[in-house]
């Protein structure tokens, strides 16, 4: 489990905030939750769904409360948190803002989903072979299976 907390720190140490000579203060870790609620919030509105799970106060989001995110996305997270906070506390973000763009391009799926076809939904109104019949998506011819076998319909 991911907490919100654990996002924020790892962006510190990115910023190195959270070292031995700087610490981060209650401000800095309030700003840090606040500007992370509202990325995560962003990026869904974007289409982007990394299954956040949405602070009941978000003047106020609690450090433990659980992320919902997964851990192959989580890299991307706490460096575009980091990306984002760096000009708050007066740090450029040279080489991390490449890094975070590139990370955040990877969370958009490249793979676009398959749709099986509907025996009951007609091809639409261009799609006329006879005169009042009405034209349906064809069914498919099989199915996969495990150990690449088929069975025929």
């Amino acid at each position: 489990m991911i907490t919100k907390g654990d996002i924020v720190r790892q962006a510190f140490q990115h910023l190195r905030i959270s070292g031995l000579t700087n610490k981060a203060t209650p401000e800095d870790t309030q700003l840090a939750l606040q500007t992370l609620e509202s990325m995560l919030l962003a990026w869904t509105n974007k289409g982007l769904n990394l299954s956040w799970n949405k602070s009941d106060n978000f003047v106020d989001p609690d450090p433990q409360e659980d992320s919902g995110i997964s851990d192959a996305d989580y890299e991307a997270i706490y460096v575009n948190l980091a990306v984002k906070l760096a000009p708050a506390f007066g740090k450029p973000p040279t080489q991390l803002d490449s890094f975070a763009r590139e990370l955040y391009a990877g969370l958009f799926s490249t793979e676009l989903p398959t749709q099986q076809n509907n025996t009951y939904m007609p091809l639409g109104s261009g799609n006329r072979r006879g005169a009042y019949a009405p034209v349906y998506q064809q069914a498919n011819e099989h199915i996969d299976v495990e150990n690449d076998g088929n069975i025929t319909i």
